[in-house]
């Protein structure tokens, strides 16, 4: 028993730890409850590497970056929330980094889990999430490199990371069940109720 509440608030600091994830746009202020985390959308100037070999989103809290920007509070407006930014928030805490240490690991099983998944759409799941941490990590690196460069191209980059979500999205249909299809929807959509995003461009 003591196993499984350990494991269950490990879960609960891999959510949280979505701002460290390489994930451009995020930001996640720290809470303890794996159904109460905030999310903002921001777009820096470049992505810096942060833990676990992940990168970090330009760390501000949500109420810094919503002064002079436009909110959407999720808890009160959940379907204003698109949802390929919710799916994008959602692949980036989920998925592994690159060489993923066993904890990491232990940490994405129990977090599938939640969705009530059978082993064979979990098992699908972890596959598309891998190929599309794969992608991500690219298209981070090379953002990077032309950000250095002082040619970063932040619509492009925006472009990029719709189509490889909306590529992800489609590749899950087509490997999951219907029923898991519709319980991995339900998921993301009942997330949306602890996300905030916050739009504005970073110094």
């Amino acid at each position: 028993m003591r196993s499984l509440v350990v494991l269950l608030a490990l879960v609960s600091a891999l959510i949280t730890l979505s701002a460290q994830m390489t994930e451009p746009y995020v930001h996640s202020n720290a809470q303890t409850s794996t159904n109460n985390h905030d999310w903002a959308q921001l777009i820096p100037n470049r992505l810096d590497e942060g833990n676990q070999g992940s990168l970090s989103a330009h760390a501000h809290s949500t109420d810094q970056q919503a002064t002079g920007t436009g909110m959407i509070d999720g808890s009160q407006h959940p379907e204003m929330i698109p949802d390929s930014i919710a799916y994008r928030l959602y692949f980036t805490t989920a998925s592994l980094p690159s060489n993923p240490t066993a904890e990491q690991m232990q940490l994405q099983i129990a977090q599938l889990g939640m969705i009530g998944l059978n082993a064979s759409d979990t098992k699908a799941v972890m596959e598309t999430l891998a190929a599309f941490r794969v992608q991500f990590d690219s298209l981070v690196a090379d953002y990077n490199s032309s950000a250095d460069r002082g040619e970063a191209n932040v619509e492009l980059f925006t472009l990029q990371m719709e189509l490889l979500v909306a590529n992800t999205r489609g590749a899950l249909k087509a490997s999951l069940s219907a029923e898991g299809m519709a319980l991995f929807d339900a998921y993301v959509q009942a997330e949306k109720q602890h996300m905030q995003i916050a739009f504005g461009k970073t110094d």
